[in-house]
């Protein structure tokens, strides 16, 4: 007698949706293609799973240099072996291909999304790491000559269009924030020196790429009272939230959309899932719940419980009066509305002003396609109106040129102008005699 078929049975979520992920996280498919994975037991689908991630193979280490080898003049205190650097090898295997990845995104928002959104910001943190110039307060400070290289640099791994002005802001955040993130490692490095009573200026991190880069941190940033006042007064406001959240690095626009995953095969032994072409993007209120709880731990604290809570009776409020539900403004109303453009529990968006509407849009064609009709109008009279002053100065010209040979001609002797000479005209003959 053949042996039963498992199959996978759904787990219903909050929103009476079954998820569609495995529940054994070190089973997991990988990112791409398919895989064949040999259960223990039948498989149940969680609801709050967000990505596939495959297991990763961690390379320990305390202290890399641009070599991979651990720096023996460094001093700096003893670490957990922690996994390295990122090499982009995965983007390696893209390139010798002749591979380029596309990046997907929504007009408005400052993050991609998709299965290549994240690797796209890990490319952007090497780059910037391995090639921004250091010697500068800020990614806003960095050359635009450099910044044109690390673009061009990105560009080489990703199909993007870099004249779209809603791509150049997203690409321009990311780079922004792993050039804050580098510095902030970097920080933390100094402070443990300084920790340890070492001189940090005297033992540089084995993977900085200059002493001189070093150097210059250390001198006009690190111990800059200005920069310290900055970031001792962001480590305060973040102190101050009422809870994390338990995303990860992923940014909540990469969890609001999620691949669909199939079960194509199954057999007792094998089970064979693939990523579909699907995209399902989650609902506001769901984001908060996957991106603040999970199987594992729970909710990350009593306050994010609640706000879930008081999200959930919010929406069911207006379901039962019939009302339109909008998550958004549900959101709001527990959130906190946008500020400082960021929105709560999804993230940093364009400033006001960037995001237009369709109409918007079309209204500014017209007053653009009315004002040029005006300039062509304007350019016209003008160039008319200077036709005719050339004209009457022309002939202005030609009618006192006239005037002055005459005048000239009237001036000179008989010499240039000869008249018959003056001839005394005969007297009349005398009238005849009268007849006698």
């Amino acid at each position: 007698m053949p042996p039963k078929k498992r199959t996978p049975t759904p787990a219903p979520t909050p929103s009476g949706m079954p998820s569609k992920f495995p529940t054994n996280p070190t089973n997991y498919p990988p990112i791409s293609g398919t895989s064949t994975l040999t259960p223990s037991t039948p498989r149940t689908i969680p609801s709050t799973s967000t990505s596939i991630v495959p297991p990763a193979t961690v390379t320990p280490s305390e202290s890399f240099s641009p070599t991979g080898q651990q720096d023996p003049t460094s001093s700096a205190p003893p670490k957990k072996r922690t996994r390295g650097p990122n090499r982009s090898k995965g983007m390696s295997h893209f390139i010798s291909q002749g591979e380029k990845l596309n990046v997907a995104y929504k007009q408005g928002e400052l993050h991609p999304y998709g299965k290549n959104a994240s690797r796209l910001a890990s490319e952007i943190g090497i780059i910037v790491r391995d090639h921004a110039p250091l010697k500068v307060k800020g990614w806003s400070k960095v050359d635009d000559v450099d910044k044109e290289i690390i673009y061009t640099r990105i560009k080489g791994k990703f199909n993007l269009n870099l004249s779209d002005p809603d791509l150049m802001k997203i690409i321009d955040s990311h780079c922004s924030n792993r050039y804050k993130n580098y510095r902030s490692s970097m920080h933390g490095y100094y402070k443990d020196m300084v920790k340890n009573g070492e001189d940090p200026r005297a033992h540089p991190p084995s993977n900085m790429r200059s002493t001189e880069d070093w150097e210059w941190l250390c001198d006009n940033i690190f111990s800059n009272p200005q920069w310290l006042n900055r970031s001792n007064a962001s480590v305060r406001n973040r102190g101050k939230l009422p809870h994390v959240h338990r995303g990860g690095s992923k940014s909540f626009i990469a969890h609001r959309t999620q691949e669909v995953i199939r079960e194509v095969l199954s057999s007792p032994t094998v089970v064979v899932y693939e990523i579909s072409d699907d995209i399902v993007e989650l609902g506001r209120i769901e984001l908060f719940r996957n991106t603040h709880w999970n199987a594992a731990h729970g909710w990350i604290n009593e306050e994010a419980a609640s706000r879930y809570n008081s999200l959930l009776e919010l929406r069911q409020q207006r379901e039962d009066n019939n009302e339109v539900v909008d998550e958004a403004a549900i959101c709001a109303q527990v959130l906190g509305c946008e500020r400082n453009g960021y929105i709560p529990g999804l993230g940093p968006i364009p400033r006001k002003g960037h995001t237009q509407t369709s109409s918007q849009v079309e209204a500014q064609i017209q007053q653009r396609v009315g004002d040029m009709a005006d300039q062509m109008r304007m350019d016209f009279q003008r160039e008319r109106n200077e036709m005719v002053t050339t004209l009457r100065r022309q002939l202005r010209d030609e009618l006192l040129e006239e005037v002055r040979r005459e005048m000239i001609a009237l001036m000179n002797g008989p010499d240039e102008h000869p008249s018959t000479p003056y001839q005394q005209q005969p007297p009349p003959p005398p009238p005849p005699a009268p007849a006698v």
